[in-house]
Protein backbone atom coordinates (compact mmCIF):
# COMPACT_ATOMS: atom_id res chain seq x y z
CA UNK A 1 0.00 0.00 0.00
CA UNK A 2 1.48 3.46 -1.20
CA UNK A 3 1.31 6.41 0.64
CA UNK A 4 -0.87 9.65 -1.28
CA UNK A 5 -1.78 13.12 -0.66
CA UNK A 6 -4.92 14.09 0.50
CA UNK A 7 -5.32 15.73 -2.48
CA UNK A 8 -6.14 12.16 -4.00
CA UNK A 9 -9.21 12.43 -1.97
CA UNK A 10 -10.37 16.00 -3.03
CA UNK A 11 -13.65 16.42 -4.60
CA UNK A 12 -14.46 12.72 -4.66
CA UNK A 13 -17.57 10.48 -2.90
CA UNK A 14 -16.08 9.88 0.20
CA UNK A 15 -17.15 6.64 2.26
CA UNK A 16 -15.44 7.22 5.77
CA UNK A 17 -14.98 3.45 7.91
CA UNK A 18 -14.39 4.29 11.15
CA UNK A 19 -13.54 1.81 14.03
CA UNK A 20 -11.00 1.01 16.74
CA UNK A 21 -8.73 -1.69 16.32
CA UNK A 22 -10.62 -4.36 17.57
CA UNK A 23 -13.17 -5.16 14.42
CA UNK A 24 -12.96 -8.69 13.12
CA UNK A 25 -12.62 -9.37 9.64
CA UNK A 26 -16.00 -10.17 8.91
CA UNK A 27 -16.73 -6.48 10.18
CA UNK A 28 -14.50 -5.57 6.95
CA UNK A 29 -15.85 -7.69 4.43
CA UNK A 30 -18.24 -5.70 4.46
CA UNK A 31 -17.13 -3.42 2.52
CA UNK A 32 -15.14 -5.22 0.06
CA UNK A 33 -18.11 -6.13 -2.45
CA UNK A 34 -18.61 -2.27 -2.42
CA UNK A 35 -14.54 -1.52 -3.30
CA UNK A 36 -14.69 -4.04 -6.09
CA UNK A 37 -17.69 -2.15 -7.70
CA UNK A 38 -15.89 1.10 -7.32
CA UNK A 39 -12.52 0.35 -7.48
CA UNK A 40 -12.23 1.77 -11.12
CA UNK A 41 -14.35 4.76 -10.53
CA UNK A 42 -12.36 7.71 -9.81
CA UNK A 43 -14.71 9.35 -8.12
CA UNK A 44 -15.10 7.19 -4.92
CA UNK A 45 -12.81 6.65 -2.62
CA UNK A 46 -13.35 4.45 0.63
CA UNK A 47 -10.83 5.57 3.48
CA UNK A 48 -10.56 3.58 6.90
CA UNK A 49 -10.01 6.08 9.48
CA UNK A 50 -8.59 4.30 12.81
CA UNK A 51 -9.60 5.69 16.29
CA UNK A 52 -7.43 5.04 18.83
CA UNK A 53 -6.91 6.86 22.45
CA UNK A 54 -3.40 5.04 23.18
CA UNK A 55 -1.19 3.83 20.63
CA UNK A 56 1.02 1.11 22.09
CA UNK A 57 2.79 -2.11 20.69
CA UNK A 58 -0.16 -4.30 21.06
CA UNK A 59 -2.64 -1.84 19.08
CA UNK A 60 0.26 -1.44 16.52
CA UNK A 61 0.14 -4.82 15.84
CA UNK A 62 -4.03 -5.51 15.44
CA UNK A 63 -3.68 -1.89 12.96
CA UNK A 64 -1.02 -3.47 10.65
CA UNK A 65 -2.82 -6.80 10.54
CA UNK A 66 -6.23 -5.02 9.94
CA UNK A 67 -4.44 -2.62 7.13
CA UNK A 68 -3.37 -5.68 5.22
CA UNK A 69 -6.65 -6.79 5.01
CA UNK A 70 -8.18 -3.36 3.27
CA UNK A 71 -7.37 -2.74 -0.23
CA UNK A 72 -8.11 0.68 0.10
CA UNK A 73 -7.10 3.88 1.74
CA UNK A 74 -5.74 4.13 5.57
CA UNK A 75 -4.86 6.83 7.48
CA UNK A 76 -1.55 6.08 8.67
CA UNK A 77 -1.09 8.25 12.22
CA UNK A 78 -0.21 6.36 15.05
CA UNK A 79 -0.95 8.64 16.87
CA UNK A 80 -4.33 10.18 18.64
CA UNK A 81 -6.35 11.65 15.83
CA UNK A 82 -6.88 15.46 15.92
CA UNK A 83 -10.71 15.38 15.24
CA UNK A 84 -11.14 12.37 17.51
CA UNK A 85 -13.64 14.27 19.96
CA UNK A 86 -15.33 15.53 16.67
CA UNK A 87 -16.17 12.12 15.26
CA UNK A 88 -17.41 10.80 18.76
CA UNK A 89 -19.42 13.68 19.58
CA UNK A 90 -21.16 14.91 16.04
CA UNK A 91 -20.56 11.47 14.48
CA UNK A 92 -21.76 9.85 17.69
CA UNK A 93 -19.05 7.05 17.42
CA UNK A 94 -19.24 5.04 20.31
CA UNK A 95 -16.44 2.17 19.68
CA UNK A 96 -18.70 0.16 16.68
CA UNK A 97 -17.99 0.59 13.30
CA UNK A 98 -19.44 2.99 11.32
CA UNK A 99 -19.36 4.30 7.74
CA UNK A 100 -19.89 8.07 6.94
CA UNK A 101 -20.50 9.33 3.31
CA UNK A 102 -19.67 12.63 2.43
CA UNK A 103 -20.14 14.10 -0.93
CA UNK A 104 -17.31 16.13 -3.27
CA UNK A 105 -17.96 19.30 -0.63
CA UNK A 106 -17.92 17.51 2.20
CA UNK A 107 -21.06 17.55 3.29
CA UNK A 108 -22.43 14.28 5.09
CA UNK A 109 -24.69 12.56 3.25
CA UNK A 110 -25.26 9.37 5.57
CA UNK A 111 -24.21 9.48 8.84
CA UNK A 112 -23.68 5.84 9.41
CA UNK A 113 -24.12 3.91 6.10
CA UNK A 114 -23.42 0.47 7.40
CA UNK A 115 -26.80 -0.60 8.37
CA UNK A 116 -27.40 0.23 5.02
CA UNK A 117 -24.64 -1.65 3.35
CA UNK A 118 -25.21 -4.63 5.31
CA UNK A 119 -29.08 -4.70 4.25
CA UNK A 120 -29.00 -3.76 0.54
CA UNK A 121 -25.57 -3.87 -0.43
CA UNK A 122 -24.62 -2.44 -3.63
CA UNK A 123 -28.84 -1.70 -4.22
CA UNK A 124 -28.37 1.28 -1.99
CA UNK A 125 -25.31 3.02 -3.47
CA UNK A 126 -24.46 5.78 -3.53
CA UNK A 127 -25.58 5.49 -0.15
CA UNK A 128 -27.35 8.20 1.21
CA UNK A 129 -29.82 8.89 3.61
CA UNK A 130 -32.45 9.63 1.34
CA UNK A 131 -31.42 6.23 -0.53
CA UNK A 132 -31.72 4.60 2.88
CA UNK A 133 -35.48 6.22 2.80
CA UNK A 134 -36.62 5.22 -0.13
CA UNK A 135 -35.49 1.81 0.19
CA UNK A 136 -37.00 1.48 3.37
CA UNK A 137 -40.50 2.81 2.31
CA UNK A 138 -39.80 0.81 -0.84
CA UNK A 139 -42.11 -2.50 -1.46
CA UNK A 140 -39.15 -4.73 -1.58
CA UNK A 141 -38.91 -7.51 1.11
CA UNK A 142 -37.63 -5.40 4.05
CA UNK A 143 -39.82 -2.46 3.30
CA UNK A 144 -42.98 -4.86 3.03
CA UNK A 145 -41.54 -6.78 6.60
CA UNK A 146 -41.61 -3.48 8.03
CA UNK A 147 -44.73 -2.02 7.24
CA UNK A 148 -46.40 -5.04 7.68
CA UNK A 149 -45.08 -6.93 10.96
CA UNK A 150 -43.43 -4.03 13.13
CA UNK A 151 -42.24 -0.49 12.44
CA UNK A 152 -39.65 -0.98 14.87
CA UNK A 153 -38.12 -3.78 12.74
CA UNK A 154 -35.75 -1.27 10.51
CA UNK A 155 -34.67 0.29 13.98
CA UNK A 156 -33.61 -3.31 15.65
CA UNK A 157 -31.27 -3.87 12.29
CA UNK A 158 -29.56 -0.29 12.77
CA UNK A 159 -29.08 -1.46 16.70
CA UNK A 160 -27.43 -4.45 15.12
CA UNK A 161 -30.22 -7.03 17.24
CA UNK A 162 -30.77 -10.82 16.21
CA UNK A 163 -33.71 -11.22 14.41
CA UNK A 164 -35.47 -14.80 13.95
CA UNK A 165 -38.22 -15.49 11.42
CA UNK A 166 -39.98 -18.45 11.98
CA UNK A 167 -43.47 -19.61 11.66
CA UNK A 168 -45.49 -22.53 9.72
CA UNK A 169 -48.74 -24.73 9.91
CA UNK A 170 -48.39 -26.14 12.84
CA UNK A 171 -49.56 -24.79 15.96
CA UNK A 172 -47.78 -26.90 18.32
CA UNK A 173 -44.48 -26.61 16.94
CA UNK A 174 -44.82 -22.72 17.17
CA UNK A 175 -45.87 -22.95 20.51
CA UNK A 176 -43.00 -24.98 21.81
CA UNK A 177 -40.31 -22.75 19.08
CA UNK A 178 -41.56 -19.62 20.87
CA UNK A 179 -41.25 -20.86 24.54
CA UNK A 180 -37.77 -22.47 23.70
CA UNK A 181 -36.06 -19.45 22.13
CA UNK A 182 -38.01 -17.41 24.86
CA UNK A 183 -35.99 -19.30 27.44
CA UNK A 184 -32.81 -18.50 25.40
CA UNK A 185 -33.09 -15.39 24.79
CA UNK A 186 -33.88 -14.93 28.73
CA UNK A 187 -31.15 -17.16 29.97
CA UNK A 188 -28.77 -15.46 32.41
CA UNK A 189 -25.35 -16.34 30.08
CA UNK A 190 -26.80 -14.74 26.69
CA UNK A 191 -28.23 -11.46 28.86
CA UNK A 192 -24.34 -11.53 29.97
CA UNK A 193 -23.35 -11.00 26.16
CA UNK A 194 -25.50 -8.24 26.12
CA UNK A 195 -27.03 -10.30 23.12
CA UNK A 196 -30.30 -8.64 22.06
CA UNK A 197 -32.87 -10.87 20.44
CA UNK A 198 -36.23 -10.15 18.80
CA UNK A 199 -38.24 -13.36 17.21
CA UNK A 200 -41.18 -12.64 14.85
CA UNK A 201 -43.78 -14.93 14.26
CA UNK A 202 -44.77 -15.04 10.28
CA UNK A 203 -47.11 -16.73 8.21
CA UNK A 204 -50.86 -17.21 6.95
CA UNK A 205 -53.86 -17.99 9.44
CA UNK A 206 -56.15 -21.16 9.00
CA UNK A 207 -58.94 -18.46 7.14
CA UNK A 208 -55.36 -17.77 4.68
CA UNK A 209 -55.08 -13.98 6.21
CA UNK A 210 -52.01 -12.87 7.12
CA UNK A 211 -50.70 -13.81 10.60
CA UNK A 212 -48.07 -11.34 13.00
CA UNK A 213 -46.93 -11.74 15.66
CA UNK A 214 -44.40 -10.05 17.66
CA UNK A 215 -42.63 -12.12 20.70
CA UNK A 216 -40.03 -10.04 22.25
CA UNK A 217 -37.94 -11.78 25.02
Amino acid sequence: MKLVSIEELKKKIIQLFISGVEISIDEISILKPIYDAIRKEEQYKIVWIPIVDQWNDDTHKKFEMLKSKMPWYVVQYLSPIAGIRFIKEEWHFKNKPIIVVMNPKGKVECPNAIHMIRVWGMRAFPFSSSIEEALSNGRDWMGSIVTGINPNLHNWIKEEKYIFFYGGKDKEWIQQFTTSANAFANDPVIKDTRVSIELLCVGKSNKGEDAKAILAP
